[in-house]
């Protein structure tokens, strides 16, 4: 019994003793319930919920702390976390399941594709404006409709929802215009649920190809293999016919994203293959993706169009041209995957060496991580892919060229064309991110909200910035506006044509004598991304042209009418680049841009206000040409491209007059 009351006396002690430090614990715990009001007086707090005496007496509100964990809560509160981690990580997977769900079953109700326009008789009952030709002005948009609108509402009201916000790719924001879906809805282009699109952003955009690919790409006729004492052998893969791919593939898309070095994948990885045959390691699943891809290059440069007068070159609409090829190497992909594991994480770790940057695997893993940042960020800007923090590295890794001294001349071309558009992607950002945020902050700048001002000062600033970027480029890249169909300044051991030269023309011209060189499209890729920058800048002038047009002063009118001058004849969109449209880079992206750019030019007939600018400051010729060229590209596309298909159902209605003429 002594012992017993012994031990709860000395537990009495440690808790109660005026010295102990206990008891200053446990009175540190018991102060952090008093209320702020006590606590800011230094008055003992009773404690009393809602309101303790002194609070009540003083009538103010009576707010307590938190209560801090002791050392006893500290098990507790990491069992917690812990469950809470986990709960995480279970939501985090439903998510990926419900994604992928959605990729295997696109005809799912998430994925579900609207309907197609309405009837023609709701075009007869909807339809109030008439085009007696595709450039003549006639009609206008309705007062009570443009009424309806302020700046805040009518553009980035949809931008108010964290949910809704920076999912929708720049394009398709053009059909939220209020001037643009009320013309739509008059020429009977009912059924499209915008709202569905502002909800749904990115997934809304990669449903419909989905739908226009449900299933794995397959092959009617695969490559037949026969063994050997090393591995297996393609008989349709003999030396000439490698050698024959190997050569489009460095000649088109290793000029596109130089990722490669040609002497190393000639000697070492083509040589091996031969001698030894196809195996299922890293090199034979490299040399397999190349040569699929010089299948493209050369199919789709040379090959028969998929239908009569397409630019769209090898194989079907259903098969493109080296799947089979491809295939073969995506069997092999499964042996070599990474595993997602604390050791192999640990191996990696344990094996790391520092890179030589100078050395042939450093520039090799330069050029590897630069072209999947480019890659990246336009994915990100084109359809607001999330990134994966690989630009966080990029003041780690110097760009590829950076200590190369043994590079060719070709490569050196390459690289300067990669250069130059890795930091136009950074000025595109910017111009992204700077119109975004001048839409929160420009009411304190701009009286927007009265005459529908965009922010000037940061419109200025941008150009200021891509004009820096344009003068900043190597002299065998410049070019000037007036000049922007000729050759560029580079003269190769290829007979490339000079400088003074037309490259890119309106109208099919005679075959290039330099076939399989990518100049084209390597010139134009630059131009146009330049230039859809350009019309990034200026299109908040041409809102306001369209939803204040009261309010255009004679210095707004010049800018929309840049906005449209910089939307015409992009290079991309015409001969030769236009007949090998496999091998243009995100074709998706340029798609879109193109649907944008579309839905501008058809207002400069509706709408009295951009039709005089047309007037004043555009060639009529070139508006008629761009929209030529561009309905051309969609109708096209649309066999391979499921946004383009969908496009092309309130297109042909809106340019009913011209789509007739083709």
């Amino acid at each position: 019994m002594e012992s017993g009351f012994g031990i709860a006396e000395a537990h009495r002690e440690s808790v109660g003793s005026p010295g102990d430090g206990g008891q200053r614990r446990e009175r540190a715990s018991i102060a952090a319930q008093a209320c702020e009001t006590c606590r800011n007086r230094k008055s003992k707090c009773d404690e009393r919920r809602p309101k303790c005496s002194l609070c009540h007496r003083l009538n103010v509100e009576c707010k307590y702390r938190e209560p801090q964990p002791t050392k006893k809560d500290k098990t507790m509160v990491n069992i917690s976390d812990n469950i809470t981690r986990v709960l995480e990580g279970q939501a985090r997977i439903e998510s990926k399941i419900d994604v992928l769900g959605r990729h295997v079953v696109p005809g799912s109700p998430v994925f579900r594709v609207p309907r197609s326009p309405t009837s023609a008789s709701t075009v007869g009952q909807s339809s109030t404006l008439h085009l007696s030709s595709p450039f003549s002005m006639s009609g206008s948009i309705k007062p009570d409709v443009m009424s309806a609108f302020s700046p805040e509402s009518a553009t980035y009201s949809y931008m108010d929802n964290p949910m809704t916000q920076n999912i929708l790719t720049a394009p398709h924001k053009i059909l939220l215009w209020p001037a643009i879906a009320e013309y739509m809805t008059d020429r009977g282009v009912a059924g499209l649920d915008l709202q569905s699109i502002i909800r749904s952003g990115t997934p809304w955009i990669l449903r419909h190809d989905l739908v226009k690919h449900p299933d794995v790409l397959s092959i009617r006729t695969p490559l037949i293999r026969v063994s050997t004492p090393q591995g297996v052998g393609f008989p349709d893969l003999n030396m000439e016919v490698m050698n024959k791919y190997t050569e489009a593939y460095f000649s088109n898309f290793n000029r596109l994203f130089p990722i490669l070095d040609r002497k190393e994948f000639q000697e070492d990885f083509l040589a091996r293959i031969v001698r030894n045959g196809f195996g299922d390691d890293l090199v034979s699943i490299l040399v397999l993706l190349v040569l699929s891809l010089g299948v493209v290059a050369d199919e789709g440069a040379n090959g028969v169009p998929v239908r009569s007068n397409s630019g769209i070159r090898g194989g079907t609409s259903k098969e493109p041209p080296g799947l089979a090829i491809f295939n073969e190497a995506r069997k092999r992909m499964g042996f070599v995957s990474t595993q997602c594991s604390v050791e192999n994480i640990q191996c990696h770790l344990l094996s790391s060496e520092q890179v030589d940057w100078n050395s042939s695997k450093g520039v090799a893993v330069k050029r590897v991580y630069w072209m999947c940042h480019l890659i990246e960020n336009w994915f990100h800007l084109d359809l607001d892919l999330p990134q994966t923090g690989l630009c966080n590295l990029q003041g780690e890794v110097p760009l590829p060229e950076d200590g190369d001294s043994n590079i060719s001349d070709d490569m050196h071309y390459n690289m300067l064309h990669f250069t130059a558009l890795e930091y136009l992607r950074k000025v595109i950002a910017r111009i992204h991110s700077d119109i975004s945020r001048g839409k929160s902050t420009n009411s304190r700048n701009e009286p927007s909200d009265e005459t529908g001002s965009p922010p000037t000062h940061i419109i200025n600033e941008l150009k200021t910035q891509l004009d820096d970027w344009r003068h900043a480029l190597p002299v065998a890249l410049q070019w000037h506006d007036a000049d922007r169909f000729a050759y560029p300044n580079h003269s190769g051991s290829r007979g490339v044509p000079g400088a003074q030269q037309v490259l890119f023309r309106f109208n099919q011209g005679t075959a290039e004598s330099w076939r399989g060189n990518i100049l084209d499209i390597i010139t134009a890729q630059l131009r146009s991304r330049y230039y859809y920058a350009e019309f990034m800048v200026y299109r908040a002038f041409v809102f306001k042209a369209l939803h204040h047009p009261n309010s255009m002063t004679h210095e707004d009118k010049e800018m929309a009418a840049r906005c449209l001058r910089s939307a015409l004849l992009w290079p991309i969109a015409m001969w030769p680049c236009k007949s090998r449209k496999r091998l243009v880079p995100v074709l998706f992206a340029w798609t879109q841009n193109f649907i944008g750019v579309l839905l501008v030019l058809r207002m400069l007939t509706v709408d009295k206000c951009l039709h005089d600018i047309m007037g004043h400051y555009l060639d009529q010729g070139e508006v008629e040409q761009t929209v030529m060229l561009l309905l051309d590209w969609m109708r096209d596309v649309k066999q391979i491209d499921g946004i383009a298909e969908w496009s092309w159902t309130f297109l042909e209605r809106l340019y009913d007059d011209v789509v007739g003429k083709f």
